[in-house]
């Protein structure tokens, strides 16, 4: 969750905006965010992430829309393949929703984002044994260290995770910032 809330908190530093403040999310916010990456030859795929106030503002109004365009809701398969958080497509865009997605314009509206390749990027840094210290486990494909702490006298053990990343981005043109109402 804490890489998820990460990639959220950056959603809404992108130049490129699209939406509008105290306004619901509609159609037109979402192409007027695909166009303007169309625009800037942001190479696809992309992706989307909306508060969930945003998502259904968007679903709503994509009821009153007709023609070849059509909303492809999360499956079972598709959340076990994406993971959670994964509500669908439109348009080719991948869509997921979090409530980490930030406030924007004093708290009165919500910043998603929609994003092509190389627009944000992650590291992670990783542990090595540390001399003396007992019960650190460094499991396997993971950057996350687990470490038991043991006081026998309180009869408790603590067990603590720590995990090392960063996100940021990494080129600003590949990313527009969807800004609607709360």
């Amino acid at each position: 969750m804490r890489f998820t809330e990460m990639i959220c908190q950056i959603t809404d530093d992108f130049t490129a905006t699209a939406g509008s403040s105290g306004v619901d999310m509609v159609v037109a916010d979402w192409y007027d965010a695909q166009f303007a990456l169309t625009q800037s030859s942001v190479t696809g795929p992309y992706l989307a992430i909306l508060h969930p106030v945003q998502l259904t503002d968007f679903q709503s109004s994509l009821r009153a829309e007709a023609g070849a365009v059509q909303y492809v809701p999360a499956t079972a398969e598709m959340l076990a393949i994406k993971g959670p958080g994964f509500a669908g497509s439109f348009n080719g865009v991948d869509i997921f929703a979090s409530s980490h997605v930030p406030t924007a314009n004093a708290g009165a509206d919500r910043a998603g984002g929609m994003f092509g390749a190389g627009a944000v990027g992650y590291a992670t840094g990783s542990l090595t044994a540390v001399r003396g210290a007992g019960g650190l486990v460094l499991p396997a494909g993971t950057p996350v260290v687990v470490e038991f702490e043991r006081d026998a006298a309180g009869a408790m053990t603590t067990v603590v995770g720590n995990g090392f990343l960063g996100v940021a981005i990494v080129e600003d043109g590949r990313g527009v910032s969807i800004i609607t109402d709360a």
